[in-house]
């Protein structure tokens, strides 16, 4: 039990690391061809904190651990809005870029709603796996193009577009390789978009094998305690692979890139909905427990449309509403681990 939770606990910490790599090396590249944050948030963001998710469930339906697969993306949706969103909205009150997202949440709404009739089946296969992932490249497509067509200006989000990612942007500096001057500048751009795919294959790498550990060690655990490894899904591993969100999120509401806080929550549910689930069903069906269908799915729904309500009413995701939110998660979580 002890050695087993220590592997959750370092794969974990691997998933960590690898989708924080992840993420800086998108985000890097990406300003340099100056995308807004929201769509930086909605795409890439979204993409670099769901790839935990993606990696974990592919691992566990290779390995037979399938009943993971489902409370792994539906736990993690649970989990960015009831968690991330409310701590993020203790850190800083979510409002200011409410009404230019209003078609990214309808198209959430929309997902979720397919989603919701689509398990009733009780399983995916590779039809609806095929379906899911083209509905996921046109919606990428979309929010792009309109962002595009709508800025008359590029957007960047704030700093220095030829910094290299961290950790080299330091080393780089501490050490003279970063120089003033416009020649120079040119180097340094090509030298951090270098260093961007670099953290983007290593964080890749830590994300394949942070994975296949906590996969390992989060079966083994639900077979020492006797719960159900949808149980599991939807609680330890969904947390865990959504910590990625929680970091990028707390970390832009408290400087106040409101936008990229919210984009990144309403991108990686679209993601792990569609994507996860999509790409995993490509792979091999996908079962969905019964247990899921009869509670779970239907508080995803709720919490969604609870978010979707609040936005598209033109209100805000205050303090209260993070207190709100952080309570009602806690509570699920209790009866996920009592029924």
């Amino acid at each position: 039990m002890l050695f087993d939770s220590l592997f959750m606990v370092l794969g974990l910490a691997s998933l960590l690391l690898g989708g924080d790599l992840l993420c800086r090396g998108g985000v890097a590249t990406a300003r340099t061809i100056g995308i807004s944050p929201l769509i930086i948030g909605l795409t890439w963001v979204a993409f670099g904190t769901s790839a935990p998710e993606l990696m974990v469930s592919i691992r566990a339906l290779l390995t037979d651990h399938a009943d993971i697969v489902m409370g792994n993306a539906i736990g993690s949706n649970i989990a960015n809005i009831l968690l991330v969103m409310g701590i993020a909205a203790l850190i800083m009150p979510l409002s200011s870029v409410f009404s230019a997202m209003r078609p990214q949440v309808y198209a959430l709404l929309g997902f979720t709603s397919l989603f919701v009739l689509a398990s009733f089946n009780q399983v995916f296969g590779w039809y609806q796996g095929f379906v899911m992932v083209g509905l996921l490249v046109f919606f990428l497509y979309w929010s792009v193009k309109r962002e595009l067509r709508e800025s008359s200006e590029p957007h960047v989000i704030p700093g220095d577009v030829t910094e290299p990612p961290w950790p080299f942007n330091h080393i780089l500096n501490d050490r003279g390789f970063v120089k003033k001057g416009a020649s120079a500048a040119n180097k340094q751009r090509l030298l951090g978009l270098g260093l961007s795919f670099v953290c983007t294959i290593v964080g890749l790498v830590f994300l394949l094998i942070g994975s296949r550990m906590l996969v390992d060690g989060a079966a083994s655990v639900a077979r020492t305690m006797g719960v159900s490894e949808a149980v599991i899904g939807l609680s330890i591993i969904a947390i865990g692979t959504s910590l990625p969100e929680l970091v990028t999120s707390i970390v832009a509401a408290y400087r106040g890139h409101v936008e990229l806080a919210v984009g990144n929550i309403i991108g990686s549910n679209i993601f792990n909905l569609f994507g996860v689930v999509g790409i995993t069903a490509l792979v091999d069906t996908v079962p969905v427990p019964l247990e899921v269908i009869n509670i779970d799915i239907w508080v995803m729904a709720g919490a969604t449309g609870l978010i979707g309500a609040i936005v598209l009413a033109g209100s805000s995701i205050t303090r209260p509403w993070g207190a709100g939110l952080l309570m009602i998660y806690a509570i699920y979580v209790a009866h996920l681990w009592i029924r």
